[in-house]
């Protein structure tokens, strides 16, 4: 029989639902669709958070119910992908199976009591009227330094957003922000209220985001450009196996929203950390949750979620599945939560799905008390894992497995490590020295709670399972370093992945750094008030200067010299395309000119070559395109290298692209313009292009041609 419960959440199902379809036939794209579609997964979450956390805090509830949603949604949105495709009808199908699946599950969830909390709240309010003061002045500046930022963005090349803008106004409001925080936190009063963190740890993820409006780095454009593919067409041919579950849930947010597939992929990991890192501690430990937060922005792990990739949200939902089981061990969630967590994990990327089944299994282990002598098999069979799938990787490429003695070559020719002594030199820079030095110190902190944690910890049955984990990514680690190559990854890439692992270890640790820093601000309340107040100051300035190491930089101890996407890449991208019509060309560039064809032209071309296919534009970590590029900048840009590019692409012309920040641009492009058959500048020569073509009477359109096509 329906249960008259089960009846009432069907009909506002049903009438949600309703409400989307409608919106979305009548103003597609508006507001209004995305507003609906927003209150129908605020509506799933809502029941799921019901279910699985009975008689909690109705925000609590809400962040767990949006974890549950957000994971199924992306585990089906990828099984339905693997299998077939995803256009709009795969995408609703999905959303109705989902809606389905929640309100079938939640049928007996008691509706949350929100009268209650809401009053609650505001006798809160009243009783600590004067800590308002603080929370309120934080939750004002966190806004302000976000616009501060926006309106400072740039769609030129830049190297580091720190130079656009006003520099002490905003690291002051930082540190301003911070101190208020702190002192609200140490003060431990209910008026501080997760939005206050949320918003102001938003600071730290998209200040990325709204500095470098084109965007930067490589990775963020590739994966952008795939998920609108799969957007338009459904499917991308081939279909790759990882990063399928960001893909489908943006594309599927997309569809569903009506928003823009850009604008939702950028914001996608930024917004989701803010408010699942801060919305989790919120969940495992409401008396502590804002210090914990506090402290977690003291780390650099926050420099994995400024930029949308599946890495990143992968290590998000790993840092969530490290909280879940957590609450698992005591009994206050059930296995759901963090299985789904660690599927939705595998759909993103291997390094980080190997560890988080692992932890998962320990963590079943110990609960269900098995003996140590199955443990150390399984450890040992773990710590291979992860170094096997390189091996595969390696044998996959190469049809060749390394032997013993080239394993030992391999492993004595990186038995080398460096060590970041800028802030040890003997030139002083009373700020630039400060902050690094502040690192440092932040480091030392960092690792002397995590020891403290552990070792107080040691003994407690529910902390085990993240010591074996830490012991068995340790293992794998020092393996993958020493043992494993990567054949298409160029060479100043083959340490990134073993490093990733380095990160995990950190992400592991974390539930024993909050333990040993909790331990080390408890042992600060005892102090006098002046005493206490430095050290609210001091924990304000680490944040502050973590947010500054977060980012790209140039100042008196770093010189980064990568620069990210900016206008004159995407014009340069758009005319080299306007002048082929047939699109048989090649174009030896950057990676900045290579990220702007990803996000102008997508997957638009493709070469069959003798090493299979090839993208028209070289890839930065590695291949023949970006090898020859090279050769362009090192050797000189001469008629017989691009000759070597036709005959590889079997391409009418190649294009060399030169930016004018290249240090040695006005020699390099001096020699180019004695070899190219024509060449021309772009925004006002901030990129230079020089081309070979096979047919020498084929003639060329100009600037000016494509200036007048684009204005018409």
């Amino acid at each position: 029989m329906l249960s008259r419960r089960l009846l009432y959440y069907s009909i506002i199902d049903a009438f949600l639902i309703l409400l989307l379809v409608a919106i979305r036939a009548l103003h597609p794209g508006s507001i209004a669709q995305a507003a609906a579609f927003a209150l129908l997964m605020g509506w799933l979450a809502v029941l799921a958070g019901a279910r699985a956390l009975p008689n909690r805090r109705p925000l609590a509830q809400f962040v767990v119910g949006l974890t549950l949603v957000g994971t199924l949604m992306m585990v089906l949105g990828a099984t339905v992908y693997w299998l077939y495709r995803l256009t709009f009808l795969e995408v609703f199908g999905i959303l109705l199976l989902a809606t389905l699946i929640v309100t079938i599950l939640c049928r007996h969830a008691p509706f949350p009591p929100f009268r209650y909390y809401g009053r609650r709240l505001v006798k809160q309010l009243i009783a600590h009227r004067w800590l308002l003061i603080p929370t309120t002045a934080a939750l004002a500046l966190a806004p302000l330094l976000l616009i501060h930022l926006r309106q400072n963005g740039t769609m030129n090349s830049i190297r580091t957003p720190w130079l656009l803008i006003d520099q002490p106004l905003f690291f002051a409001g930082v540190g301003i922000a911070g101190a208020l925080l702190w002192f609200a936190a140490w003060k431990q009063t209910p008026v501080l209220r997760p939005i206050h963190l949320i918003i102001y740890t938003l600071v730290f993820t998209a200040a990325g985001l709204l500095i470098f409006q084109t965007g930067y780095g490589f990775d963020p454009f590739v994966h952008r450009a795939t998920e609108m593919h799969i957007f338009k067409n459904g499917v991308i041919s081939p279909k790759p196996f990882w990063y399928v579950g960001q893909h489908a849930l943006v594309v599927m947010a997309a569809h569903l929203s009506g928003l823009s597939l850009m604008a939702l992929d950028k914001l996608l990991l930024p917004a989701a950390a803010a408010f699942f890192i801060t919305g989790w501690l919120y969940v495992i430990a409401p008396e502590s949750w804002s210090r914990r937060a506090l402290l977690f922005l003291l780390l650099p792990f926050i420099t994995w979620f400024v930029a949308t990739t599946p890495q990143g949200l992968a290590n998000l939902l790993y840092l969530i599945l490290v909280l879940e089981l957590l609450m698992v061990a005591r009994k206050k969630l059930g296995w759901l939560a963090p299985l789904l967590t660690t599927a939705a994990i595998a759909t993103l990327h291997p390094i980080v799905a190997v560890p988080a089944f692992v932890l998962c299994v320990y963590t079943f282990c110990t609960h269900r008390a098995v003996r140590l002598r199955f443990m150390v098999p399984l450890a040992i069979i773990a710590a291979l894992a992860l170094p096997s799938l390189f091996f595969i990787n390696e044998w996959r490429h190469t049809h060749d497995i390394p032997s013993l003695f080239e394993l030992g070559q391999r492993a004595a020719s990186r038995f080398s490590f460096a060590i970041d002594t800028a802030p040890l030199q003997n030139s002083f820079y009373a700020l630039s020295n400060t902050i690094y030095t502040l690192r440092i110190l932040l480091w030392i902190f960092a690792i002397g709670c995590v020891l403290y944690g552990a070792w107080k910890l040691r003994a407690r049955a529910i902390m085990r399972p993240y010591l074996w984990t830490v012991g068995i990514l340790a293992v794998s680690t020092v393996i993958a370093h020493f043992f494993t190559a990567l054949p298409q990854v160029i060479s100043y890439e083959q340490f990134d992945y073993s490093l990733r692992m380095l990160w995990l270890i950190g992400f592991t640790l974390l539930p024993f750094f909050w333990y040993g820093g909790l331990m080390a601000l408890n042992h600060l309340e005892r102090l006098h008030w002046s005493y206490q107040s430095l050290v609210i100051i001091a924990l304000a300035a680490g944040m502050t200067a973590n947010l500054y190491l977060l980012y790209p930089r140039v100042d008196r101890m770093v010189n980064y010299r990568g620069y990210s996407t900016g206008s004159a890449d995407l014009a340069t991208a758009e005319f080299i395309d306007f002048q082929n019509s047939n699109g048989n060309y090649a174009v030896l560039a950057n990676q900045s000119v290579s990220a702007a064809a990803l996000r102008q032209l997508g997957f638009k071309y493709e070469f069959q070559t003798k090493d299979g296919p090839a993208y028209f534009y070289p890839v930065p970590t590695g291949g023949p395109l970006y090898r020859y590029y090279l050769r362009m900048i090192d050797d000189g840009p001469t008629t017989d290298i691009a000759r070597e590019v036709m005959d590889y692409t079997g391409a009418e012309r190649v294009y060399f692209v030169l930016n004018d920040y290249w240090w040695r641009d006005y020699r390099i492009a001096n020699e180019a313009k004695k070899y190219a058959d024509w060449w021309t500048d772009i925004s006002g020569g901030a990129a230079r292009i020089f081309a070979w073509q096979k047919n020498k009477d084929a003639g060329w359109l100009t600037v000016d041609q494509f200036v007048s096509s684009t204005t018409k």
